[in-house]
C-alpha cells in the first residue's frame, strides 16, 4: 500500500476520525502531543527509522510525513551503501596486507 495510505489508516485509527486529508494539520483534527508520541512509536517500528518529535512537530500533514519518512529511508540506504563499500575496501586492503 502507498506511504500516503498507511498514514491515513494510523491517522484515523489514532484520532477516531473516518476521513482524514493528506492535507490536514495532525492537531487541527484532533491531535495531541501523546497521540503524536504513539504515531512516532507505531511509524520508528514500522519503518525500522528515529524519528525527532521536533521533525513531527514541524511536519504536521500527511504530506510533509510521508515525504520526510522516504528522505528518511533514502538516507539511511545510503549510509548501509556507503558502510557497506567500507567494509569491501577494508578487506581489499586486508587481502593485500597478506
Amino acid at each position: 500500500i502507498a506511504l500516503e495510505t498507511f498514514l491515513i489508516r494510523i491517522w484515523r485509527k489514532l484520532l477516531k476520525q473516518r476521513e482524514v486529508s493528506i492535507d490536514e494539520n495532525f492537531f487541527d483534527i484532533g491531535g495531541n502531543s501523546f497521540l503524536l508520541i504513539r504515531m512516532r512509536d507505531i511509524l520508528e517500528k514500522e519503518f525500522d527509522i528515529n524519528l525527532k518529535m521536533s521533525d513531527l512537530l514541524s511536519n504536521v500533514t500527511i504530506k510533509e510525513l510521508s515525504a520526510l519518512i522516504r528522505n528518511m529511508a533514502a538516507i539511511e540506504i545510503s549510509e548501509v551503501n556507503n558502510s557497506e563499500k567500507s567494509e569491501e575496501e577494508f578487506g581489499a586492503e586486508n587481502d593485500v596486507a597478506k
